[in-house]
């Protein structure tokens, strides 16, 4: 018996267009831009640091992100976002110093469910998880050759995580929508002079949402 692929192949893609028109029918896409602050408490290294002479780490730094939101059913949404975290720390003394430029650009998918209906409430609130990958950069900057370490170093680690979060918005208008998101962090840690540099903690942003598209 001879089968015809293409009637099957027809037969499929109707079924699909069948399948996810009522989905496409109530979607919404989202673009948002926000920025904030983080605490990366760098815990082993900040150890190594604080037993060097003048030394100190931003407990605060600041980050921005940017990312596409899809409301594809009901309150079921799935995302993508990429941004910048930016730490710097520090150390001098008699034989010489260090300044670090730490900087963490993420590229994450995720999921959230919304909690409440858009029709029905100004404010809403979504909880998430993101799972990323972190393109880590790190400028160094020393007075001196310390302990073989070139005056200037660059370093760049590259590192999978995952990223529990929370966001509330609250729409001010029809498409535009005020955003707060808090999220945290984790990844495995990396390696700086021989230490274990931790770079998982907090990120708190706030930003703007703008509706694109809506076929509901």
């Amino acid at each position: 018996m001879k089968i015809n692929l293409s009637n099957i192949s027809k037969i499929i893609f109707i079924l699909c267009v069948l399948t996810i028109s009522p989905l496409l029918a109530q979607s919404k896409i989202y673009l948002y831009g926000a920025g904030g602050v983080n605490y990366l408490p760098m815990k082993s290294f900040s150890h190594f640091l604080n037993g060097l002479t003048n030394s100190k780490i931003d407990e605060i730094g600041f980050n921005g992100e940017i990312g596409l939101r899809y409301n594809f059913l009901n309150n079921h949404n799935v995302g993508l976002t990429t941004g910048i975290i930016n730490k710097n720390a520090s150390f001098s003394g008699g034989f010489g110093g260090a300044n670090w430029n730490i900087r963490i650009f993420p590229i994450s998918i995720g999921y959230d469910f919304t909690f409440g209906n858009e029709k029905e409430n100004k404010f809403l609130t979504n909880v998430g998880l993101n799972l990323s990958y972190n393109f880590i950069q790190i400028d160094e900057k020393s007075y001196s050759d310390i302990g073989g370490h070139n005056p200037n170093d660059f370093y760049k680690i590259n590192k999978f995580g995952i990223a529990p979060y929370a966001i509330l918005t609250y729409k001010l208008y029809d498409n535009l929508i005020l955003l707060g998101k808090f999220e945290y962090r984790f990844m495995d840690d990396v390696e700086l002079w021989s230490q274990e540099l931790n770079l998982s903690g907090i990120t708190l942003n706030v930003g703007l949402q703008i509706k694109l598209f809506n076929a509901s």
